[in-house]
Order: C-alpha cells, then structure tokens, then sequence
C-alpha cells in the first residue's frame, strides 16, 4: 500500500474506532455515528467537512469483514469522465450539431404533451 493510500486508511480507522467497542448496542453505535456525522474535521486531502453517516457505516462494514486497517483504503482515481456513446439519428448530419436533432425528433403522443404542460 503506498504512503498515502496508508496515511488516508490510518485517519479512516482513526474515525470510526470507537464504534468498534463490542460493548456498544446497535442503537448506541448508530447514535454515535449520528453524533460523529455532525462533527466538522480537517480530512487528509486538507478540506473541512463532517464525514457523512453513509461513508462511516461503509467505512465500518468495510472494517468488520476485513478487520485491518489496509481494508480502508481510498477509492483508486476514476479513469475519466463516463463517455456517452449517441446512437446513429436519421437526420441528424455532420455539422448540423444539437439543434437538428431536437428539429428533426418525431412529435410526442398528445399524451406526453399534456402530461408536460
């Protein structure tokens, strides 16, 4: 694991290890996490914001399968931005751009247009 991914997974376990207590009742973790939620922190990436109540509960479950730090790891960087492939219209001509193709849809049912109006 690289330095960083460890230092990030290090500050993950260092928030939720104390709803790790065996001790704790469902209803007292889960006021824990609420109570953790709402707390304002400095995170590795230097921004300042509470962690939300989804990503401990995931960071939680992610621990109690795996109970090692190194289960906590960030999320390797996405490859890009989605790419949206747009189906061959007819009509719709090179240089024609955007425009045309709303010109050239087919007409909605009359009950698609009232339901829109």
């Amino acid at each position: 694991m690289a330095r960083e991914a460890l230092r990030e997974a290090c500050w993950r376990f260092e928030q939720i290890s104390p709803l790790l207590d065996p001790r704790l009742t469902g209803a007292e973790r889960h006021q824990m996490i609420r109570a953790l939620a709402r707390v304002c922190l400095r995170w590795p990436s230097g921004r300042e914001a509470p962690v939300p109540k989804r990503t401990l509960y995931r960071w939680l479950r992610a621990y109690q399968k795996d109970p090692r730090v190194e289960s906590l790891p960030p999320k390797a960087p996405s490859a890009g931005p989605k790419v949206v492939v747009i189906p061959s219209v007819p009509g719709w001509m090179a240089g024609e751009g955007r425009g045309a193709l709303a010109l050239r849809s087919p007409p909605l049912p009359a009950s698609i247009r009232e339901a829109t109006l």
